[in-house]
């Protein structure tokens, strides 16, 4: 039986290690085979905002799937796994009824290869109401996937949410040649990138899905997108994605079908992408999102990987060839097209200036782009920017000259989030971005104001000699982001009550999310640290709990076995202080650092999620929640 822990039980804990010894598990993973080798090998891995929902079982508490791309199941290297985590009222993210997935889960489409070494199940994830049956959907990638026995062409797992949670009862499995058009070939890892967003505005969210190894003709690694409509409908019934939809699936490649630049091998186009409404369009009073697709490996001129972003904008009928093409080099954005840059690597849409269309209730946010640069030379090498660009407001979409002044840059420097130290080589600012409204209402006084403003979370995994941040930067209504005092800061592993202590290569911030977790109506950050290795080290606060199988007391831990950790908001920011209380915790304390690490006293299990700690697993490579 699993327990989830809570703050009292934990001295409880200790009680019982120290009196009844540790009972290690027996590690029964064979030595895994050699994976076969990476489809893509693409410069840098980034992570963006990819999700519109994530009650996953309909309870109003949000929920978090979390995934080791890595993981080795069965002898099999790097076949890949997740779990889901679900949110409970007033509890917060609970171990307890958590679920482990992996290609070869009972319920999935069983087709001869799926799995198998090297499928990186997980690599891209992303949620939705696929259906619109309120209950929010999970789309899994697995770009390392040789559907069809084609070599590593990939392959997207749709798993729909019920109020049971997630179930693999009428699971789908998308691939080109059976729902996806045109033809596998070697390489093109589809589902390495997945975004959901309604492009059609008809109330049910899509799914773009990358393939940044897509080839046309001679051209290699050029990159495609390929987007397939939901419809509403139960499952059993014939809806949620489907082929067959109103709305035909599209493919986007550039220079094809009136899009902008040219095709040309090595741009990996798609290999971010993010939903949001940059023009505040809507079809019958129901919002039409967009799509930003990133091109880090753009070359501009003789610039080899300066990057680029390219934005396609939705309509009644799906996505158009209406498009934007922007890169540093572009008219009044800010920087240079450089080598390496990578722009365009991480992708955000978020409301940061509190603009919005209509009148209520049908009031719709108009988003502007963070767009992550993670690979950006500005004092030191890799240091990184995030590059802000805003809605105009006449509808017109994006556009540099709009938002506080035009458009925006952020670097590391000292003085952001009341950081003292100064930015650092490798640090990759912008590697992972995702935007939420953190403070959606002011309680300030008799009437409490509604905050319309959306803040950026930044991931900085390279900081502190890999041990990695996150930078939280405030919006202002009627303004945009502001890099202030009192509405921008920084979470790390050593914040006071994080649980878990910073060290060299967990890089923390490598992947971020938001969920309302703990359902008290202010949204809450699930941080992943793949490079963690957990799992030992009892020296470390509360990492008693984290004692794995066949780990000795004070041992090392399982290198790179990953870790994600839940950080609770308390409508003001996440990582505050409300008197001497922190604010990182759900009532009742605990259980906010979660790993497949388990204590085993007395033949019970406490607090590990499914699944055996894996060295170079990475478990919160990938998280998909809001």
């Amino acid at each position: 039986m699993r327990l989830g822990l809570r703050g009292s039980c934990a001295l409880l804990v200790t009680g019982l290690v120290s009196a009844a010894g540790i009972v290690p598990a027996t590690a029964q993973t064979p030595t895994p085979t050699p994976a076969p080798p990476r489809a893509i090998r693409p410069a840098m891995d980034c992570h963006s905002d990819a999700s519109t929902s994530a009650d996953f079982n309909g309870d109003g508490a949000d929920d978090v799937a979390i995934a080791a791309p890595f993981d080795d199941l069965f002898g099999r290297a790097d076949v890949g796994s997740l779990n889901v985590v679900y949110g409970a009222s007033d509890e917060g993210l609970v171990s307890t009824g958590d679920q482990f997935f992996s290609p070869g889960s009972a319920g999935l489409p069983a087709f001869k290869w799926v799995f198998g070494a090297g499928r990186l199940f997980g690599k891209g994830m992303a949620a939705g109401d696929f259906n619109d049956d309120g209950f929010s959907d999970l789309a899994v990638g697995a770009p390392g996937a040789p559907a069809d026995n084609v070599t590593q062409s990939g392959a997207v797992f749709i798993l729909y949410g019920t109020e049971d949670g997630i179930s693999t009862r009428f699971s789908q499995l998308f691939y080109q040649g059976r729902g996806l058009p045109a033809a596998n070939e070697t390489g093109d890892s589809y589902g390495w990138a997945l975004a959901a967003g309604d492009f059609d505005g008809d109330g049910v969210d899509d799914l773009a899905i990358g393939g940044p190894g897509e080839d046309v003709g001679r051209i290699k690694d050029l990159g495609a997108v390929i987007v397939v409509h939901g419809k509403p409908g139960a499952r059993s019934s014939g809806g949620g994605l489907s082929a067959s939809a109103f709305v035909s699936p599209r493919v986007l490649v550039q220079g094809r079908d009136g899009l902008l630049d040219a095709a040309e091998p090595g741009d990996m186009f798609g290999l971010a992408l993010a939903s949001g409404n940059f023009n505040g369009d809507a079809s019958g009073g129901k919002p039409i999102d967009d799509l930003a697709i990133g091109v880090p490996q753009e070359d501009i001129g003789t610039r080899a990987d300066t990057g680029a972003v390219q934005v396609v904008y939705g309509s009644s009928a799906g996505l158009t060839a209406n498009d934007q093409f922007f890169h540093q080099g572009a008219p009044n954005v800010q920087g240079a097209d450089e080598t390496g840059d990578l722009y365009g690597c991480a992708l955000a849409a978020g409301n940061f200036a509190g603009l919005r269309f209509g009148s209520a209730p049908n009031l719709i946010d108009v988003d502007a782009l963070a767009i992550g640069v993670p690979g950006e030379d500005a004092e030191h090498k890799d240091q990184g920017g995030v590059n802000v660009i805003y809605p105009d407001r006449d509808g017109g979409g994006l556009d540099p000259l709009a938002g506080p002044g035009g458009d925006q840059y952020f670097i590391e420097h000292p003085g952001l989030g009341d950081l003292d130290e100064p930015a650092e080589e490798n640090a990759r600012f912008g590697q992972s971005l995702n935007a939420q409204n953190i403070d959606p209402i002011e309680r300030l006084g008799r009437q409490p104001v509604i905050d319309p403003a959306w803040e950026l979370g930044i991931g900085v995994p390279g900081a502190n000699g890999g041990a990695g941040q996150v930078f939280v930067v405030g919006g202002v209504a009627g303004d945009g982001l502001r890099d202030l005092a009192d509405n921008t800061y920084v979470i790390d592993q050593d914040t006071l009550g994080t649980h878990r202590r910073a060290e060299a290569g967990d890089q923390f911030g490598r992947a971020i999310a938001f969920g309302d977790f703990d359902d008290d109506g202010d949204p809450d950050f699930m941080i992943g640290a793949p490079g963690d290795s957990s799992c030992g080290l009892l020296n470390e606060t509360g990492e008693f709990l984290s004692i794995g199988p066949g780990i000795p007391l004070g041992g090392d831990g399982v290198a790179r076995a990953g870790a994600a950790l839940a950080l609770y908001g308390d409508g003001s920011q996440i990582g505050s202080f409300n008197g001497t209380i922190p604010q990182l915790t759900p009532p009742g304390l605990g259980n906010w650092s979660l790993t497949r690490c388990d204590l085993v006293v007395e033949e019970t299990d406490l607090y590990g999620l499914e699944g055996e700690p894996q060295a170079n697993a990475q478990f919160s490579h990938t998280v998909a929640g809001l």
